[in-house]
């Protein structure tokens, strides 16, 4: 038996094969879900089974959604996975027009900030005036190097204005950064839409303490992420441990311009999705435009990168303690 989410009329659902991270099926569902089972096809397959109401080629619409989109997702630490992308029709531009040129601009300027070293993976701007601004971000996942951030934001840049030609909005999805745009400012405001929800289908028994933990995992390294400094990564990630033989990872990440109480705020939001996505699986993801959380049972970030983000443990001064009441240096 196989799960996906059922957002109302229009649903299209593609044949599924292969590995989420190499542990099962990747499934990618867009918008707020319910939860609807399907049989898979006996080989480990999704069916190929459509239902519409009219072709669907892009599930987003500018206030909401309709439609889910399953698709094979494979993903390996560090290994820079397109995942999804989303375009607004509601708002287009013609080719060639001042509004392009502008975006062109602002891509070039996105690309070229990547390499910095003192803007902890985020960097935002806009270029144009009245109409013809354009808005636009990348966040890189908090655990990779300048360098991979750097050529992930390069194949943003080129992939989603052949995705999106004439949209004025779009985001595009990597597994290690993601880049946004539009003619609205999308500046230090949560943002819930677009969002994508993927689950690993590899199935575990239920277990109504493990999911429990996922939850208070996630909750703990939310409130880490949320607290941090403004201006600082909102990123935390751990391995902490459910039984000896088991351990789960987890990863939560807000886009730095938002406040502790906005990226709590999204991040929150993104929990309360996973009794409705991701109970009884052993990993799943629930994607914001402002924030992310990831849960898996196996190690899929930079262990390293994330060791040497966390601070140093607290010196111990070689100084003697006072002299308990009633010891020898009381002289009785």
């Amino acid at each position: 038996m196989w799960s996906f989410f059922d957002l109302g009329p229009k649903l299209v659902v593609v044949r599924v094969c292969g590995g989420y991270g190499g542990k099962g099926s990747g499934l990618i569902a867009v918008g707020v879900p319910r939860i609807r089972p399907w049989v898979g096809d006996g080989d480990g397959c999704l069916l190929n089974i459509e239902r519409t109401l009219g072709m669907v080629r892009n599930c987003f619409w500018s206030m909401g959604y309709s439609g889910v989109v399953v698709v094979n997702a494979l993903t390996v630490a560090q290994e820079i996975s397109y995942l999804y992308h989303s375009c607004s029709n509601t708002t287009t531009f013609v080719s060639n027009s001042p509004y392009q040129a502008n975006l062109n601009s602002l891509l070039s300027s996105l690309a070229g900030n990547a390499t910095r070293n003192d803007i902890n993976g985020f960097y935002n701007a806009s270029t144009g005036h009245d109409v013809y601004e354009v808005y636009g971000l990348f966040l890189s996942r908090g655990d990779v190097s300048v360098e991979v951030c750097l050529e992930c934001v390069n194949l943003a840049r080129n992939e989603v204005v052949q995705r999106c030609p004439i949209q004025k909005e779009a985001i595009i999805w990597y597994d290690l950064c993601f880049l946004r745009y539009s003619n609205s400012n999308i500046f230090s405001s949560l943002s819930q839409i677009p969002s994508l929800v993927m689950l690993n289908t590899q199935s575990i028994t239920v277990d109504v303490q493990y999911n429990e933990f996922v939850v208070d995992s996630l909750y703990n390294a939310a409130n880490l992420a949320a607290s941090a400094p403004s201006g600082e990564k909102k990123f935390a990630a751990k391995n902490v441990t459910y039984t000896w033989l088991q351990s789960l990872y987890v990863l939560v990440q807000c886009t730095p311009d938002l406040s502790k109480y906005d990226c709590n705020l999204c991040l929150n939001l993104t929990l309360s999705y996973l009794p409705l996505c991701c109970n009884n699986t052993i990993g799943g993801r629930v994607i914001f435009s402002s924030c992310n959380l990831r849960f898996e049972n196996y190690s899929f970030y930079n262990e390293a990168a994330v060791l040497a983000m966390s601070p140093p443990p607290l010196s111990t001064l070689d100084v003697p303690l006072p002299p308990s009441p009633g010891s020898i240096a009381d002289g009785k």
